[in-house]
């Protein structure tokens, strides 16, 4: 191990676009730093193949492996899973840091609204299918990504999933946001009722400089392309909080980590929305991920 604060033997790291962008590639570099043996995910091979060579760069451990995911589909997250479980008997941490923001209306190849799907059903589905590993795992931890974002969502657990119509970009990265934190709290209380070693965990990055936002075609993803990213903090900086909340011992299971001054700065415990803060939505929303990709979490 080395002289970082961070501690572990094993990592992975879930993004539509992987382990190989933004935020994503930032806490696998902590990982590796701190002597993990970092596992990378990811949909593009020449991308992978990209960060596992910058990961290697700065790993004091074991050199970073990659598994191919594509969030965007169900059977290929369990397809990831199987590998996993082939390669490895165990895992330390899981970082779900879904990548998607503002996007055009699509909808997934399982049929539900494209947004969620990668940013939240995926991942679900993800943990759910590596809960085993986590399971065996030293000191293991559950990571999601949330957003600011999520206070403004009023989503309807029953909707989840459903392609809104009209369409709005906005409000469906809110909604997967805020999915996101509901399935986390409720996950975290599940597993301490099952007296489970898995401490599960939510975190956002305040603002950070990344791809997020720019693939759609929308007014204000040409506004985040030109004028916001210069602005903002960089990856690295905006990726405090998450490595902090997936690798060190700072937080208990069930906190939402964010920035001390809400857009930036060194991490502290966020406060949920109100809505979403509510136990009966977050049981409500995770009965209906749990639903929608066959899957059971305790």
């Amino acid at each position: 191990m080395s002289d970082s604060p961070y501690s572990a033997t094993r990592r992975a790291s879930s993004t539509h676009h992987g382990g190989h962008l933004g935020l994503g590639l930032e806490v696998a570099k902590a990982a590796a730093m701190a002597g993990a043996e970092v596992i990378l995910a990811g949909r593009s091979p020449e991308r992978l193949e990209e960060s596992r060579r910058d990961v290697n760069r700065v790993a004091t451990g074991s050199p970073a492996a990659t598994v191919l995911l594509d969030l965007s589909s169900f059977a290929s997250v369990r397809l990831a899973t199987t590998l996993l479980h082939e390669k490895w008997d165990a895992l330390d941490v899981l970082v779900n840091n879904a990548g998607v923001m503002a996007i055009d209306e699509a909808t997934g190849e399982d049929g539900y609204e494209l947004t969620m799907t990668i940013n939240h059903l995926s991942p679900v589905l993800l943990s759910a299918g590596v809960l085993d590993l986590l399971e065996r795992g030293h000191h293991p931890r559950l990571s999601f990504t949330s957003s600011l974002l999520h206070w403004t969502s009023r989503l309807k657990p029953g909707l989840l999933g459903e392609l809104h119509s009209p369409y709005h970009r906005w409000a469906a990265y809110a909604h997967s946001k805020a999915a996101n934190l509901a399935v986390a709290l409720d996950m975290d209380r599940r597993a301490r009722a099952a007296h489970s070693p898995v401490t599960v965990l939510c975190a956002h990055p305040g603002v950070a400089s990344t791809h997020l936002g720019h693939e759609g075609s929308g007014l204000t993803n040409s506004l985040l392309r030109t004028l916001v990213a210069p602005l903002t903090p960089s990856a690295e900086r905006g990726s405090r909080s998450l490595v902090d909340a997936a690798l060190s011992h700072r937080y208990s299971g069930g906190s939402f980590v964010g920035p001390r001054w809400l857009l930036a700065g060194p991490s502290h415990i966020a406060r949920p929305s109100p809505f979403v803060a509510r136990p009966r939505f977050q049981r409500e929303v995770l009965e209906r991920t749990l639903a929608l990709v066959g899957a059971e979490f305790y």
